[in-house]
């Protein structure tokens, strides 16, 4: 018959198990994915996470077991800004509708001016002017 052995701190079980497999690489791993996955959020200001999957399965005898890690990390993209294009018949894009006119903003442009009104010395124009 097995001996179970008891445990004083919660969790004993978990990180000693952790740290045997692959004489501590889990662990490693788990370190770096996870100052990885901090540093990108802090960056980005995105959301992301750390999974830490154990397969557990029976293997030969009575008490023995195989522990297969997977890590996986969620890292976020910064994020990018979206833009609206216009595409064309041939599928290229554009930042212009290649369906519109251009206007020719940078032609030079000539200012004319209304003419004087025609006044008279008071200062009222002369069509108003009564006789």
């Amino acid at each position: 018959m097995s001996e179970v052995t008891k445990r004083q701190v919660p969790g004993d079980v978990f990180f000693e198990g952790l740290s045997e497999i692959n004489e501590g690489a889990l662990l490693e791993a788990l370190d770096t994915k996870m100052t990885s996955l901090v540093s990108a959020v802090l960056a980005t200001g995105n959301n992301g996470s750390l999974t830490l999957k154990l397969n557990v399965k029976r293997k030969g005898g009575v008490n023995q077991v195989v522990i297969e890690p997977k890590v996986t990390a969620s890292i976020p993209d910064p994020t990018i800004a979206p833009r609206i294009m216009f595409a064309d018949t041939s599928g290229a894009l554009h930042t212009d509708d290649p369906a519109q006119g251009k206007l020719d903003l940078d032609a030079p442009v000539k200012v004319t001016f209304p003419a004087a009104a025609d006044v008279d010395a008071a200062d009222t124009p002369r069509k108003v002017k009564q006789a």
